[in-house]
């Protein structure tokens, strides 16, 4: 894509998640991880200055994780991608069933009280995705952004929760957040 002019050059840290992944992704100690010693050594390492030129992401509890992590650490995160996000958790041990959630996931209600942060998202899920309740709070998540004022792409696509299909996904996130807008292959970065 770099070749072909459709995005600019882009350095790409993948975390491997080990250990318990269900505690981990919705931890404030992996966030702090992230964007206090991942980010930073990232920074010293390549040629990656500004906020708005770290975007991370990750897909069911990791796209959780990135959506948290960037609403704590705007400074430092300037876009989040999410592949068929988790948000019906909770944050809390009384957790939500991920097929029909009884109440709002902690990240809608942190995403609801804190002011607006310069974070730009990108969001898919599956209409496939653990029945309807993972795009119904990902429909519930895209309401609220949108409410709040943050620039936003939405997308659902005809999949279910699965690595062959979020990998269709990337190249459209990668010209989202990276391509020249002048190129016309790139995608507008307007709310859809």
């Amino acid at each position: 894509m770099v070749y072909a002019g459709e995005i600019s050059p882009t350095v790409a840290v993948m975390v491997l998640n080990q250990g318990c992944r269900s505690q981990d992704m919705l931890s404030e100690k992996f966030i702090d991880f992230i964007a206090l010693e991942v980010i930073p050594w990232v920074r010293n390492n390549y040629n990656v200055s500004g906020y708005e030129n770290v975007v991370i992401l990750g897909p069911s509890r990791a796209g959780f994780s990135a959506a948290f992590a960037a609403l704590r650490y705007s400074n430092v995160i300037g876009g989040v991608l999410s592949q068929s996000g988790s948000f019906y958790s909770t944050l809390e041990e009384k957790e939500n069933c991920p097929i029909y959630p009884e109440f709002d996931g902690g990240l809608l209600t942190e995403y609801t009280k804190f002011p607006k942060q310069p974070v730009n998202l990108y969001l898919d899920v599956g209409l496939y995705d653990l029945g309807l309740g993972r795009v119904g709070v990902n429909r519930q998540f895209k309401g609220t952004l949108e409410l709040k004022g943050y620039k936003l792409s939405y997308k659902e696509y005809k999949g279910g929760h699965s690595h062959l299909n979020w990998r269709h996904t990337l190249s459209n996130v990668l010209i989202y957040f990276f391509g020249d807008t002048k190129n016309s292959n790139a995608l507008q970065r307007t709310s859809r």
